[in-house]
């Protein structure tokens, strides 16, 4: 697993080559040549692109990678492919007020080369995906919405969660969100997701953003978050 600045990308090995799991901001885009140097990672080995979701903290050097090698397959779900293709991040909530302030003023950067879908990508709309295991990975795409529409994270049979922004865990997190991701576009699809995440008895679980999250922590934040949706019915 590698990061630069909040966001973390992550290579798999597979029998066609490696994979990523998601990539970083346009801003990185040299660091992000550099870490890949330094892995020996040479775009022209790289076989597919697994996207989380469509945000551009995310998807911003994944066109970058297309031109380079165009053979590389994007793989996501259904529902991220009208975003990916306008090349916009999509409205969402702020979890909090102290989020959208500090996002106002910052002016974050909206937008990411446009992504369209090709023939030979993998566009896969079930609720669970085994499509990895095509590959020699031990692992299952689960569609996983709230943060966006069409949010995936993948559950390794060893159960390793690579969550993508369904959680976060960023460290001396000033906005006291944790393990809520800092914006979503359904509270309550997100709740679902985390319900149906934890029934499948993950051992690790690793945002995009931020250190491994304990499963108990995970649960702390739901009950505490179905208990304040309780009291404001």
């Amino acid at each position: 697993m590698e990061k630069i600045g909040l966001t973390r990308f992550v290579v798999i090995d597979s029998n066609r080559g490696p994979i990523l799991v998601d990539t970083v901001p346009l801003a990185y885009r040299e660091r992000f040549w550099r870490r890949l140097d330094r892995q020996g990672l040479a775009p022209s080995r790289i076989a597919a692109l697994i996207l989380t979701h469509h945000h551009s903290d995310h998807t911003g050097m994944a066109a970058s990678l297309l031109e380079i090698n165009p053979m590389i397959r994007l793989i996501f779900h259904a529902n991220e492919e009208q975003a990916l293709s306008s090349g916009r991040n999509q409205p969402t909530v702020y979890t909090n007020q102290k989020v959208e302030n500090f996002s106002k003023k910052a002016n974050l950067q909206p937008t990411f080369p446009p992504l369209k879908r090709r023939p030979h990508d993998i566009v896969f709309e079930e609720a669970q995906s085994p499509i990895l295991r095509d590959w020699g990975v031990e692992a299952t795409l689960l569609h996983t919405p709230g943060h966006t529409s069409g949010s995936v994270c993948l559950f390794f049979d060893d159960g390793t969660l690579i969550a993508g922004d369904t959680f976060s865990n960023i460290p001396l997190n000033p906005f006291k969100t944790n393990p809520f991701p800092f914006v979503y576009e359904d509270m309550p699809a997100l709740l679902r997701s985390w319900k149906w995440l934890l029934s499948k008895e993950p051992v690790t679980i690793t945002p995009s953003h931020g250190r491994s999250l304990s499963v108990s922590k995970v649960e702390k934040a739901l009950k505490n978050q179905e208990t304040q949706s309780n009291l404001s019915q």
